[in-house]
C-alpha cells in the first residue's frame, strides 16, 4: 500500500508539473488569472479578476496575525459606518496554508496552494475509487479526469475559491464510504470537517453536499438490501421478505436519544437565527411523525417475527416515544410565545427522558458526546451495542455547517438586494446553453465542456455495459455504484444549464421545491457533482472494458492530451512598484482611501483596489463582494457617483470628510463604458481642476489626489469642462414601463440592427441609468413614424426627484423613414438624469437612439486627438507634437486609441492615421489594425492591417483608410495594437472623399 501511495505521489507531481509548466517562470511573481486568455493577454500586469480577490482574502489571516486588522474581519474594504462587519474566516484551510507558505511571497504561496489542490484532488479521488474495489490504473484515470476536468481548471486558474475547494469533494466521498463500511467515527469526523471547510469557504458546495449526502445514504441503504457484508447494517436481517428486523430493540433507545438531542440543538440554532417558529413546528413535526412512524413499524415487524423478548422492550419504547412526542409539541408551543422558558422546559424534559438510562450506566449518553474514550466504552462500541453511534460526528458537523450557512444568509444576504432570491433573468445571464457543450474555450460561468474524448468513451462503454450486464445478477459493489453515479451525472449535468433547458423542467422543478435553490446565481456550479460522477464512470468503464495495458495507456494519453491542449493559462504578474502606492504605504494609516472609478461593489474591477489595499495597508471605502450591502449602495456608491466624472460637489466633499477619506486614487485603466459615458481623461482633468482636491502624485496608470481639509473659498465652483466625446443611448436599452406593445424589433437601417417599437396609445418610455455632468448638451433623437396620419411625440429630461429640466414636442410625418429631431438641455449639477419619450397619437413609433454632445462641439469632427477618446498606454505631451499616445509591450493588446463617438453624414470618407513605430518582429504578422466602426464597435465599415515594414521609427507616417456610410451614423475610429513592439499615435484626420 505504501508503494502504491508513493507511485501515485510521483505520477501526481509529474502530471501537475506539466499542467503548471507555463507558471514556473513566474512562480514567485505571478499568479494564474484565467484558463484561456485572449491572444496577446497571456502575460499581463495587475489585471482585474477573481484571482486578486481570492489572493486578498487569503492574505487577511497574515494581516490579522500582524495585528494590522482585527481577527476574523475584512478590515481593509467597505470601511464605512454603514457596512456591517460579518465574521470572515479567511477560507480555511486555504487561508492557514497560505499563511504557512507566505514566507516565499504572496505569489509563491498562492501557486503552492494550486499545486497542493492537484495532489489533494488526485489522492482523494484515487483512494475513494480504490475503496470501491476498482483497480489501480482505472482509479488513477478517474482521479485524473476529476482533477483536470475543464470546469475545475477554469475555476482554479480563474481564481475562484470553488477551484481549490473542489479538491476536497473526493475526500468527502472517501470519508463517507469508509465511515459507512467500517463504523469508525474518525471517518465521520473527516467528512464533517470537509463540510465545515465548505461552510467557511464555498457555500455553494456546502449546499450541494446537503443535497448529495442524503441521496448517497439512501443509495447505501438500498444497496444493503442485496448484500450482508456492510458493517453499518449488520444488525438488519431479512425476515419474511421484510428487510427491517432488529436483533436488539435496545438499540432503538440510543437512536431515539440521539434524535432527541439533535432535534433540540438544531431547533435551538434555527430559532437563534430568527427562523419563524410556526414554520419550524410544521416542518419538524411532520419529520418526527414520519421518523417515529418508521420506528413503530419496526417494532411491529419485531413482534410479527416472533423474536424473543421483544414485547416488553417494544412497550417500553412505545411509551417513551409517546411522552417524547408530547414534549416535542409542548416545546414548540412554548417556544413560539416564550423562547427562554420553552428552552428551559425542553432541557428539563430531555434530562428527565434520559434518567431511565442511568441504571444501565452512562453508555447511553457518553458515546454520544465522546465516541472514542478508551477502555470499556470502545469495547461496547466494538461489540455492536451502539451501532449507530459512529455517525454522530457527521450529524454534529452537519448541524454546525447548517448553522454557518444560515448565519451567512442572515448577515450576507439579509442586508442586500437579494432577500427574496435571484430573478430568473439574472440566473439566465450566468447559465450556459446546450451549444456550449461542444465549446472548449468558453467563459468559466458557462464552461460545461466535459471533453469529447472521455465523453465519447463513456457513451460507447455505456452501451456495451447495457448489452453485457446481467440484470438478474447485478453486483451491489460495482454495478450499484455505476447506476447511482450514472443517474447523478445525468441529473446534475442537466441542471447546469439552468433556465436555458426547459425540457425536462428539472431546474424549474428544483427552484420551486428545494429551499434556497433560487439564491444560486450560477447553476453551473453543481457541475462539481457531475464531474465526480463522470470521473467514476470513466474509471468504472476502464476497469470493466479495458484490460489491455497498452490500450489503457493509449486512451489515457488521448484524454490527458485533450485536457492539456484546451487549457492555456493566463498569468497575472503582480506589480506594486509604483510611486503612488509607495506614497500611500508611507501615509497615515488611520485615514482612508477612495479609489476611482467607484463601482457599486459587485464588479471584479474593484479587485484591483483590494490588491492595492493589501500592499499599502490602507483602509478603503470601496469594496468587492458578490452580494453588495444595500446600505453601501445607498449611502456611498450612489451619492459619490459624480466623482467618476471628476465632478466633486460641496456635498461630496462633506461626505468624504465625514467618512474619513483623506486621499483619492484615480485608476486610468479601470474606466470601461459602464462606469462613465465619457473618456477617462475627461474625469482626470475635472479632478485636477476641482477646488476640493489637490493633485499630489502620478505614475501611470495611477494618480493621487488629497482631499483638502480647508477650502480656499466657502463653496468652490464645479469646473465646466467639456469633452469632444459623444454619447449614444440605444433605444433597445431603454427601460420601458407601459403595455406589452412596447417591443424590440429588427430593423436594418438602425445603428445596431434593432429598434424599440411603440404601438399602443399614450405609451411612455423612461431611461434612468446614466449619470451626466453639469453643462449644456445638444444632439438628436432618431425616430420613425409608421402611420397614415401625422403623429406627436414628447421628449423630456428629468432630474433628481422628478424635477423637469426640459420638455420638447415633435411632429412626425407618416412613412418618411428615420429622421433626426434636435434636442438640447442644460444640467446645473452632476447627477443621475432620466429621459422620457411619450407617444400621444395612434400609430407605430420606432425609436433608434439618442445622440448627445456638449454644446461647444460641432459635427462632423474632422481632426481627432488621441486624448479625445479612450486610450491605452501613456499620454505624453510633446512641445512639438502635442498629446501623443505611446504604447509598448508593457500594455496588453487591444485598442490603443478608441475615438471619437461623433455623428457623420452619409457619404464617402477617408481616415488618415498619423503614427510611427518600431516592431522587431519581421515575420509578416500584422502589428496594428485600423478600423472604422459604429458607436458600439459592432458593425465594421472599414479595416486595414499594418505590418512592421509599413512603419518608420523616426518620422510620422500617414496611413489612409477609405470608408463610406449609407446612413447618417455615429462612428468610432480604432487603432488596435497587437502587443509586440512600440507604437505612437499622434492624431486621426477625417476627410471627405470628394476633397481628394
Amino acid at each position: 500500500m505504501k508503494k502504491e501511495g508513493l507511485c501515485i505521489l510521483l505520477v501526481s507531481a509529474i502530471v501537475s508539473g506539466i499542467f503548471l509548466l507555463p507558471l514556473f517562470p513566474y512562480f514567485f511573481r505571478g499568479i494564474p488569472y484565467t484558463h484561456h486568455p485572449e491572444k496577446g493577454f497571456e502575460r499581463v500586469h495587475n489585471i482585474e479578476g477573481d484571482h486578486l480577490q481570492f489572493l486578498y482574502h487569503l492574505a487577511l489571516f497574515e494581516k490579522a496575525l500582524e495585528k494590522k486588522i482585527p481577527f476574523w474581519s475584512d478590515g481593509y474594504q467597505f470601511s464605512t459606518p454603514w457596512q456591517a462587519k460579518p465574521l470572515i474566516l479567511y477560507f480555511p484551510p486555504q487561508g492557514v496554508l497560505f499563511f504557512l507558505f507566505s514566507f516565499i511571497g504572496y505569489a509563491g504561496a498562492y501557486n503552492l496552494l494550486i499545486l497542493l489542490s492537484f495532489f489533494i484532488s488526485i489522492f482523494g479521488m484515487y483512494y475513494y475509487l480504490r475503496t470501491l474495489e476498482l483497480r489501480p490504473f482505472p482509479s488513477f484515470v478517474g482521479a485524473f479526469v476529476y482533477t483536470f476536468f475543464p470546469y475545475r481548471i477554469a475555476s482554479l486558474f480563474g481564481g475562484h475559491p470553488a477551484g481549490m475547494m473542489s479538491a476536497y469533494f473526493p475526500l468527502l466521498l472517501f470519508f463517507l464510504e469508509k465511515n459507512f463500511r467500517t463504523r469508525k467515527s474518525w471517518f465521520a469526523f473527516g467528512a464533517g470537517t470537509v463540510l465545515l471547510f465548505f461552510a467557511w469557504s464555498e457555500p455553494h458546495y456546502l449546499y450541494y453536499s446537503f443535497l448529495f449526502i442524503p441521496a448517497y445514504a439512501i443509495f447505501f441503504l438500498l444497496k444493503s438490501r442485496f448484500t450482508h457484508d456492510i458493517a453499518w447494517f449488520s444488525f438488519i436481517k431479512e425476515c419474511g421478505g421484510i428487510p427491517f428486523h432488529f436483533d436488539r430493540t435496545r438499540q432503538l433507545r440510543h437512536v431515539n436519544s440521539i434524535f432527541a438531542l439533535g432535534s433540540f440543538l438544531f431547533l435551538y440554532l434555527l430559532r437563534r437565527e430568527g427562523v419563524n417558529a410556526l414554520n419550524l413546528a410544521m416542518a419538524f413535526f411532520s419529520t418526527i411523525a414520519v421518523y417515529y412512524g418508521i420506528l413503530c413499524l419496526t417494532i411491529l415487524v419485531c413482534r410479527l417475527s416472533r423474536q424473543k423478548d421483544t414485547s416488553y422492550e417494544s412497550e417500553r419504547i412505545s411509551g417513551r416515544l409517546y411522552w417524547f412526542n408530547l414534549f416535542y409539541l409542548y416545546w414548540i408551543q412554548t417556544i413560539c410565545d416564550v423562547p427562554h422558558l420553552g428552552g428551559l422546559i425542553a432541557l428539563l424534559f430531555i434530562a428527565g427522558y434520559f434518567m431511565p438510562f442511568v441504571k444501565n450506566g452512562v453508555l447511553s449518553i457518553w458515546p454520544i458526546v465522546v465516541p472514542a474514550l478508551p477502555g470499556w466504552v470502545r469495547k461496547q462500541v466494538r461489540q455492536g451495542r451502539e451501532t449507530l453511534l459512529f455517525i454522530w460526528p457527521l450529524l454534529l458537523f452537519m448541524a454546525l455547517s447548517a448553522h454557518q450557512g444560515l448565519r451567512m444568509k442572515k448577515h450576507s444576504i439579509k442586508d442586500t438586494f437579494l432577500e427574496k432570491g435571484r430573478k430568473i433573468e439574472e440566473i439566465s445571464l450566468f447559465s450556459p446553453h446546450l451549444s456550449d457543450i461542444v465549446r472548449p474555450h468558453q467563459r468559466g460561468a458557462r464552461y460545461v465542456y466535459p471533453g469529447m474524448v472521455p465523453l465519447a468513451l463513456v457513451m460507447i462503454f455505456f452501451f456495451l455495459w447495457v448489452r453485457t450486464v446481467s440484470w438478474k445478477r447485478l453486483s451491489p459493489h460495482s454495478d450499484g455504484y455505476h447506476v447511482f453515479f450514472l443517474l447523478m451525472f445525468v441529473f446534475t449535468y442537466l441542471l447546469c444549464f439552468g433556465p436555458h433547458l426547459s425540457m425536462p423542467p428539472l431546474f424549474s422543478l428544483c427552484r420551486s421545491c428545494i429551499p434556497f435553490f433560487d439564491f444560486i446565481r450560477s447553476p453551473i456550479k453543481i457541475i462539481v457533482l457531475a464531474s465526480l460522477a463522470f470521473a467514476f464512470l470513466t474509471s468504472y468503464y476502464f476497469d470493466r472494458f479495458l484490460n489491455i495495458k497498452k490500450v489503457q495507456w493509449f486512451v489515457f494519453l488521448l484524454i490527458a492530451g485533450e485536457y492539456y491542449l484546451i487549457q492555456q493559462m493566463g498569468i497575472c504578474v503582480l506589480d506594486n512598484r509604483n510611486a503612488v502606492l509607495s506614497r500611500l504605504e508611507a501615509g497615515n494609516k488611520s485615514e482612508k482611501v477612495l479609489y476611482l472609478p467607484l463601482w457599486p461593489g459587485d464588479s471584479s474591477w474593484s479587485s484591483l483596489y483590494q490588491y492595492y489595499s493589501l500592499v499599502t495597508d490602507r483602509f478603503m471605502i470601496n469594496g468587492y463582494q458578490p452580494l453588495v450591502p444595500r446600505d453601501y449602495v445607498i449611502n456611498v456608491a450612489e451619492p459619490l457617483y459624480s466623482l467618476n466624472l471628476g465632478k466633486v460637489t460641496f456635498d461630496d466633499w462633506n461626505r468624504l470628510r465625514s467618512l474619513g477619506v483623506d486621499e483619492i486614487v484615480f485608476h486610468k485603466e479601470a474606466f470601461p463604458r459602464k462606469v462613465s459615458p465619457f473618456p477617462q481623461r475627461f474625469s482626470l482633468l475635472n479632478l485636477k481642476a476641482s477646488g476640493y482636491l489637490e493633485f499630489r502624485e502620478e505614475e501611470d496608470p495611477l494618480y493621487l489626489f488629497t482631499v483638502r481639509k480647508h477650502l480656499a473659498s466657502p463653496r468652490p465652483s464645479i469646473p465646466s469642462l467639456s469633452s469632444p466625446w459623444g454619447t449614444v443611448e440605444e433605444g433597445e436599452r431603454f427601460r420601458h414601463r407601459s403595455t406589452p406593445s412596447c417591443t424590440i424589433v429588427r430593423e436594418k437601417s438602425c445603428s445596431l440592427g434593432k429598434a424599440l417599437s411603440l404601438t399602443g396609445s399614450n405609451e411612455i418610455l423612461i431611461y434612468s441609468d446614466r449619470f451626466y455632468p453639469n453643462g449644456r448638451f445638444k444632439g438628436f433623437i432618431r425616430l420613425q413614424w409608421i402611420s397614415p396620419q401625422t403623429g406627436t411625440v414628447r421628449f423630456g429630461v428629468f432630474g433628481p426627484r422628478g424635477k423637469k429640466i426640459r420638455m420638447m414636442r415633435f411632429r412626425l410625418q407618416p412613412r418618411k423613414g428615420f429622421c433626426f429631431f434636435p434636442v438640447n438641455f442644460k444640467v446645473s449639477e452632476p447627477d443621475r438624469y432620466r429621459f422620457m419619450l411619450k407617444k400621444e397619437d395612434k400609430g407605430t413609433l420606432l425609436f433608434d437612439y439618442i445622440y448627445l454632445i456638449f454644446s461647444g462641439q460641432k459635427d462632423p469632427k474632422t481632426e481627432i486627438l488621441p486624448s479625445d477618446g479612450i486610450y491605452t498606454g501613456q499620454l505624453k505631451d510633446d512641445e512639438h507634437d502635442g498629446p501623443v499616445v505611446h504604447v509598448d509591450e508593457r500594455y496588453p493588446p487591444g485598442p490603443a486609441v478608441f475615438a471619437a463617438n461623433r455623428l457623420y453624414a452619409k457619404g464617402a470618407y477617408q481616415a488618415r492615421f498619423l503614427m510611427k513605430g518600431e516592431f522587431p518582429d519581421k515575420t509578416g504578422t500584422p502589428m496594428v489594425t485600423l478600423q472604422v466602426t459604429d458607436a458600439w464597435g459592432v458593425k465594421v465599415f472599414a479595416e486595414k492591417k499594418l505590418f512592421p515594414d509599413d512603419f518608420n521609427r523616426k518620422d510620422w507616417t500617414s496611413f489612409f483608410l477609405p470608408f463610406s456610410i449609407t446612413e447618417d451614423a455615429v462612428l468610432n475610429f480604432h487603432v488596435r495594437y497587437e502587443g509586440r513592439g512600440e507604437l505612437q499615435v499622434k492624431k486621426i484626420v477625417i476627410e471627405s472623399a470628394n476633397e481628394n
